[in-house]
């Protein structure tokens, strides 16, 4: 609860101070004149939209977050007395839970990416950890067998031709490919 919170915080913060803030710029005289809908219809529900991406994207999907604009707008709501408040309401709502949508989005993609990246990482490792080995049994020095040995006399004993590859001559798809029939042998 306390992370939670602690995520929430700044978010809830930069929404709650423009939604009070940036109707005193319209007050002239002690009251509320020129106060447009351009600032209720766009303005805010741009905010509520642009903050629900940002913490998305940092945090993956989370609905509770995209009550955090509704609820910041409640004490904007009842100093400014604005005459459509359910309707507001739910329409920074609907902004919220847009928002994280695409910033959920977003944080899928760079995950992937990420993926792909590790996996072309390991595939690199075990590479290099046969090719020192191979050379090590070569030069006659007795060699210990660890993980990536344990690894290759798997794929021995199950019959499948398995040859460790430099960087160069596999690409990110062929990895995908190796990978992705591995997991479903192994099921």
């Amino acid at each position: 609860m306390k992370n939670m919170i602690k995520r929430y915080t700044p978010y809830a913060v930069i929404l709650a101070a423009l939604y009070l803030l940036l109707p005193l710029m319209f007050v002239s005289g002690g009251q509320i004149n020129n106060y447009t809908p351009i600032v209720y219809y766009f303005v805010f529900p741009a905010a509520a939209v642009v903050s629900a991406v940002h913490y998305s994207w940092k945090n993956g999907l989370d609905f509770i977050f995209a009550v955090i604009a509704p609820v910041m707008y409640l004490p904007s709501m009842l100093i400014y007395k604005n005459n459509n408040e359910i309707l507001i309401l739910l329409i920074y709502l609907v902004c919220g839970i847009l928002g994280s949508f695409i910033g959920d989005m977003v944080y899928i993609d760079e995950a992937k990416k990420k993926e792909k990246t590790e996996k072309k990482a390991v595939a690199i490792r075990m590479d290099k950890a046969a090719e020192s080995k191979r050379s090590n049994a070569l030069k006659g020095e007795q060699i210990e067998i660890d993980e990536d040995e344990q690894f290759y006399k798997k794929y021995e004993k199950e019959n499948y031709s398995f040859r460790p590859v430099t960087d160069d001559e596999v690409s990110e798809d062929e990895i995908d490919k190796i990978l992705n029939e591995t997991r479903n042998n192994e099921l």
